[in-house]
């Protein structure tokens, strides 16, 4: 399992100002590099700080507690909540800050009946990070001969003119 011990104050469209669960993603750090500023020397001038903060629902929240609190030995005992879940949305976006505006949020709401109507027996979260690994498999069965490549660098103009 990956330990969620580290907290981040962080803020979303909806929900406002929270504390995340920081969460590893490899795009933290390919982020970063994608939008450093270098010097014509190769210095770096600029490199933003990336991370990515997570916010489950309040049951999430106590699961992950306990098993903190277990010093991340998983239950014993495992369910898939698929129908429990009755109402609810899941943002999925970028905080941008340090600029002269301060900070801006821009993202994606997405509440489970919406979810639903698209695809049954699915969830917000579950809905928005498939169709986003589909949309990757696609790109790489298009571009065979393009290797590994960070999610920055794939074409998603050309994802996004798939047909549904």
């Amino acid at each position: 399992p990956i330990p969620c011990v580290p907290w981040q104050s962080q803020t979303s469209g909806q929900e406002g100002p929270f504390h995340g669960y920081l969460i590893t993603h490899g795009e933290s750090v390919s982020l970063s590099e994608y939008f450093t500023k270098r010097a014509d020397d190769g210095s770096t001038v600029h490199r933003p700080t990336v991370h990515y903060a997570y916010h489950p629902c309040d049951a999430a929240v106590l699961s992950m507690h306990e098993l903190n609190g277990k010093n991340f030995v998983e239950q014993s005992r495992k369910r898939l909540i698929v129908d429990e879940v009755q109402k609810g949305i899941d943002e999925l976006g970028v905080l941008l800050c340090g600029h002269k505006r301060g900070a801006y949020w821009y993202g994606s709401q997405l509440e489970i009946e919406q979810a639903r109507h698209f695809v049954e027996a699915n969830s917000a979260t579950s809905l928005q990070v498939t169709a986003t690994a589909a949309a990757g498999a696609i790109w790489c069965m298009l571009n065979p001969n393009r290797g590994i490549v960070e999610p920055e660098e794939v074409d998603h103009h050309a994802i996004l003119k798939r047909p549904r």
